[in-house]
């Protein structure tokens, strides 16, 4: 599917929702389909962001599906974050997608396209990438000092892992880039060589806990979660399930994720895109299960591993590798 057919769908969706979207003011294309070419192709293990603009609040979050083809992931945004272009500008999630014209999917009356012309205008202003690359840097340091080691391991894992993945979107802010989600360690390890210092990349992966890991290790932990993912989606498509209590990230436990959550994972591990150390590089898409399902003895078969991930110390990831942001003219200056 091309990117201007994707953009099509997301339209005709949006407009059969004119009736059910209370307080609906516009809507635009986020992510990395925001500045693509419309005769782009869309990669198989893309979604299509849809940022809906809203001054009513939000309904429950749909998830992935499927409209005319393309697979939508719809997000509600509250029209007071949009409706001024300084504060889009100083955002380094909302920033990206307004440098484009092409971004805007519905507008009405016209006030995300008048925000959309003066972020376009000011977006590579060294002030405004200076405010979003201290976004950035607050949002990962301040996830990773308010660490409760009460949790539960799982939910301890996530609350690390969310922060800790945000330091690649310090260096995608200040080298004006996507601070994209799948991609982020393959962006990041792109600007890094972009300005000469592609050797502070192992820091990035020292902070994820994953420098060390094996081909072996990668390809065991992919079919592991491959299988973990199918039965949570399994469980989650009954009626009587447990999505009903609120458990987070359900709405992307489904079938019509599984294409971006596995089969992309194991798309980027074969094109050797994912975050990794030299010792991981390597494929076998073989081993990884389908639906549910291994397709060779060896993914049958359970690796031995000791890559388990372990959070850092509260706050040691902002500071004691602070020379992975030099590339991008160092430390971000409060305004």
């Amino acid at each position: 599917m091309r990117v201007a057919d994707a953009r099509v769908a997301a339209v005709d969706w949006l407009r059969s929702q004119r009736g059910q979207l209370d307080g609906l003011v516009g809507a635009y294309l986020g992510g990395s389909l925001a500045g693509l070419d419309g005769d782009a192709v869309v990669p198989d293990a893309s979604d299509v962001d849809v940022m809906v603009v809203l001054t009513d609040p939000p309904p429950a979050k749909l998830g992935k599906f499927r409209h005319q083809g393309a697979l939508l992931e719809v997000t509600y945004v509250d029209s007071i974050a949009v409706s001024d272009p300084e504060t889009v500008l100083a955002d380094y999630h909302l920033a990206g997608p307004f440098r484009y014209p092409s971004a805007i999917l519905l507008d009405d009356q016209g006030a995300l396209r008048s925000v959309q012309a003066a972020v376009a205008v000011g977006f590579g202003h060294r002030r405004w990438a200076e405010r979003r690359a201290r976004h950035a840097y607050d949002r990962a340091r301040n996830g990773l000092l308010q660490l409760d080691t009460a949790l539960d391991p799982p939910s301890l894992h996530l609350a690390w892992l969310f922060p800790t993945g945000v330091t690649t979107h310090v260096l995608l802010s200040a080298a004006l880039r996507n601070p994209t989600i799948r991609l982020r360690y393959l962006r990041a390890r792109e600007a890094l060589d972009a300005h000469g210092r592609g050797d502070a990349y192992p820091e990035l992966l020292a902070q994820l806990g994953v420098e060390q890991l094996t081909q072996r290790q990668v390809r065991h932990h992919l079919h592991s979660m491959a299988k973990a993912f199918d039965a949570a989606a399994a469980v989650l498509s009954r009626p009587a399930s447990t999505r009903s209590r609120g458990l987070p990230f359900t709405s992307d436990l489904t079938p019509a994720a599984r294409p971006v959550a596995v089969d992309g994972a194991a798309e980027r591990r074969c094109s050797g895109s994912l975050p990794r150390s030299p010792a991981a590089i390597g494929c076998s898409r073989r081993t990884i299960p389908t639906s549910g399902r291994a397709t060779t003895a060896r993914s049958k078969r359970s690796a031995t591993t000791s890559a388990w991930v372990r959070p850092t110390p509260t706050g040691s990831g902002l500071t004691k590798h602070s020379a992975i942001y030099r590339p991008c003219g160092g430390w971000p200056r409060r305004s």
